[in-house]
C-alpha cells in the first residue's frame, strides 16, 4: 500500500512537471469599414506566465490554428502588443523576428514579407506574466501614436502592396499557455467605434495541440 502511494505521488509529480498545453486563439474578418485607418483591438488573458507568439495569415494566406484556410489576399499587417495597463511592449515594425524567416507563408513574388509575428521570449528574459494583454492589428503604415494604448494610433494605413492593391480581410493566431479571450479591454481614449473589436466582426477559434 505504501509502495503504490509513493508511485502515485511520483506520478503527480512528474505529470506537474510537464509543460503547459499551449493554446492558440485564431480571429479571422476585415478591418472595420474597409477602412486602412482603421483597427481592431483584441484582449486576451494568460492564466499562467508563458511565452506570447502572434502569426498574421492575411497576406500570404495558409492554415490557421483553427483549421481555416486562409486566401492570402489581404493587407500588410502591424502588431501592436500592450500589457494590461496599456503599456507597450512589442511593436511588429520596431522588433522585427530575429528569426528572418516570413511568418506564417511565403514571401510574394517580390521578396516581400507582408504578414507579421511576435514573439514575447524573443524580446524579454522570461515567461510573460499571468494578466490582460491587449493585441492591436493595423495596416501597414499605421502604428502606435505613443508609448500606451491611450495614446492612440497615426491613422496613416495603406492596403497598397507590392504586388497591388490588397483587401481589408486579415487573419490572426495567438498562442500561449492557459490562454483565453478577457472581458475587459483597455481603450485608447480617442477611440472611434470603427476600431474596436466588436464581437459580430471576429470569429473566435480555440485550438489545443
Amino acid at each position: 500500500m505504501i509502495l503504490t502511494l509513493r508511485r502515485l505521488l511520483w506520478v503527480l509529480i512528474a505529470l506537474a512537471s510537464l509543460p503547459a498545453a499551449a493554446n492558440t486563439l485564431s480571429y479571422v474578418g476585415n478591418l472595420p469599414g474597409d477602412d486602412p485607418n482603421s483597427y481592431v483591438l483584441i484582449c486576451f488573458h494568460l492564466n499562467t506566465a508563458s511565452d506570447i507568439v502572434v502569426d498574421t495569415f492575411g497576406y500570404g494566406g495558409g492554415v490557421n490554428g483553427n483549421g481555416e484556410t486562409v486566401g492570402g489576399t489581404g493587407f500588410q499587417s502591424v502588431l501592436d502588443l500592450y500589457d494590461g495597463s496599456g503599456n507597450l511592449l512589442l511593436d511588429s515594425v520596431a522588433d522585427p523576428p530575429l528569426v528572418g524567416a516570413c511568418p506564417p507563408a511565403n514571401d510574394d513574388a517580390y521578396g516581400f514579407c507582408g504578414d507579421a509575428d511576435l514573439d514575447y521570449t524573443e524580446y524579454y528574459s522570461g515567461w510573460a506574466p499571468a494578466g490582460d494583454y491587449t493585441l492591436a492589428l493595423l495596416a501597414f503604415g499605421n502604428g502606435p501614436a505613443g508609448l500606451t494604448l491611450a495614446d492612440g494610433f497615426l491613422g496613416t494605413g495603406t492596403f497598397d502592396g507590392n504586388d497591388g492593391m490588397r483587401d481589408s480581410s486579415y487573419a490572426v493566431d495567438i498562442t500561449g499557455d492557459s490562454i483565453g479571450p478577457c472581458t475587459n479591454m483597455p481603450e485608447p481614449a480617442s477611440l472611434l467605434l470603427l476600431g474596436s473589436a466588436l464581437p459580430w466582426l471576429l470569429r473566435l477559434g480555440r485550438h489545443n495541440h
